[in-house]
């Protein structure tokens, strides 16, 4: 059974003006930075992970009220398929994340699933 969507865009010139800031380490894990400079700190992937993030916190109907950017990673498989690895446990839900961008925005897409326990 669904129990959340959670849906955002960012903009991507945004990101790119934020890199010049602290916005990378208060944001994103050691993992998602190592990550993030593989892709040479590409503005479209990084915006993809923080929208993902925004998505993550609006599926789990809490936005971002006593939530710790660094407590959910935003991780890619061998097909670079995104998905989340939690630091922190977020009850018996399956999350599935899309992650999309063009020239201006990046969108991530979350819809959380009870596992039925």
């Amino acid at each position: 059974m669904i129990t959340g969507i959670g849906v955002d865009i960012v903009n991507i010139e945004r990101v790119n003006r934020l890199l010049e800031s602290s916005f990378i380490e208060r944001c994103f894990t050691e993992n998602e930075i190592s990550y993030f400079e593989k892709r040479k700190f590409n503005a479209e992937t990084i915006a993809g992970n923080f929208a993902a993030k925004e998505a993550f916190t609006k599926a789990i109907g809490t936005g971002f009220i006593g939530f710790d950017f660094k407590s959910v990673e935003v991780l890619h498989d061998n097909n670079d398929k995104p998905y989340f690895n939690f630091l922190k446990e977020y009850a018996n839900i399956t999350y599935h994340l899309s992650i999309t961008h063009e020239k201006e925005y990046a969108v991530a897409f979350v819809v959380a699933e009870n596992r039925g326990v």
